[in-house]
């Protein structure tokens, strides 16, 4: 019997495949029995298995008083061939938002545990990372995207830092939690390993919000479904225009980025924006949140609120009108901190060209922002 490369090869590689494959309450059985005074070859017989197997464990217990599985150390040979471990890197590439479970059956493996399959795509480095959720993107757009990005690319950073990007930000109940995928190192924003989705969901809390070099607008709660006389009223004329004509008493022209939601799009408020020829409204394309710096500061924004929701032990997904407001006040407060932070406002304006000529680079498609 011969080991080459952590296998072992020769007329008992069948029992040493056994051997490993034994439960805990085989192993166990096969020392209780040991210590009753029964026979190896009779142990063996009982319990349907190599005798080898029943004296390997019996040596291990009496060595060390250790019934453990350890993963190829000297007395523990590698339970997958080459081909096997290919097999399972190849089902894990193609199926990379499984587990571990499914990929091994996919693979047609079903001998390992959950631990050493994930040993296995470890070392052809596929590790387990959280996936990127993003919505989907059709053919029009990736175009409006592209299109959107190559005409602004070059843009200096001067004419970013005075445009006002701005948001509306939800929490639902609804919420998927994380996605797992497999994938190798800096890999996350590769297409297939972003996980794809189609909102939908009930919202407990909705904000608005906006960001420029001169720092963060105020907070505007959102209550129920936003309308466009909603977003007219409460938004644009009761958050935006304050604030902008306190900005600029002058009446300097402000340019204004929202999103294409149907609110944001519709006549009513189109015909708001060209009476009120202070605020210019970027042409921004469809499914552009990656190109808008406010999303980062939404994700920061849930970082905190995760870290303060657990420290007062705060439900995240609100269930009742009290703990929506518990929920809102938390959010507000983190807003208001992240006013005070000017250097990480400003790095985030000054990525804009960084993150146009990234979707010129993915062709149109989601990017790492």
């Amino acid at each position: 019997m011969a080991r080459v490369g952590g296998r072992v090869f020769g007329p008992h590689e069948e029992f040493h495949r056994e051997s490993y494959r034994l439960t805990d309450a085989i192993r166990i059985e096969i020392i209780r029995l040991h210590k009753n005074g029964i026979g190896q070859r009779t142990i063996a017989r009982r319990l349907q298995i190599h005798r080898k197997s029943v004296e390997l464990w019996i040596k291990r217990y009496n060595e060390d008083r250790n019934l453990k599985v350890y993963a190829n150390d000297e007395g523990a040979p590698r339970l997958t061939s080459e081909n096997e471990d290919f097999l399972l890197a190849c089902s894990a590439t193609i199926n990379n938002f499984d587990n571990s479970s499914d990929v091994a059956a996919k693979a047609g493996i079903n001998f390992l545990s959950i631990q050493s399959i994930s040993r296995r795509l470890n070392e052809s480095g596929l590790q387990s990372r959280i996936a990127a959720i993003k919505d989907i993107l059709t053919p029009e757009h990736r175009a409006g995207r592209l299109h959107f990005a190559r005409r602004y690319v070059d843009y200096p950073v001067e004419f970013w830092r005075w445009v006002l990007f701005t948001d509306e930000k939800s929490w639902s109940s609804a919420a998927h939690g994380q996605i797992r995928v497999r994938r190798h190192q800096n890999e996350r924003f590769n297409k297939k390993n972003i996980y794809s989705i189609k909102r939908s969901g009930r919202t407990t809390v909705s904000v608005w919000g906006g960001v420029w070099l001169g720092g963060l607008t105020p907070l505007y709660r959102v209550q129920n479904n936003l309308t466009s006389a909603q977003y007219i009223t409460n938004v644009l004329e009761g958050t935006l225009l304050p604030y902008i004509r306190q900005a600029y008493p002058n009446g300097e022209p402000v340019v204004f980025v929202q999103d294409n939601s149907s609110v944001h799009n519709s006549r009513t408020t189109r015909q708001w924006l060209v009476e009120h020829p202070e605020i210019v409204a970027l042409d921004w394309p469809v499914k552009g949140a990656d190109m808008n710096p406010i999303e980062n500061l939404w994700g920061h924004l849930v970082v905190a609120l995760n870290k303060s929701r657990n420290e007062q032990g705060l439900p995240f997904h609100a269930r009742d009108a009290n703990g929506a407001d518990e929920l809102y006040a938390l959010v507000n407060s983190e807003w208001q901190k992240l006013m005070r932070n000017e250097t990480y406002i400003e790095s985030l304006i000054e990525s804009m060209p960084r993150r146009l000529q990234e979707v010129i680079n993915e062709e149109g498609g989601w990017t790492k922002y």
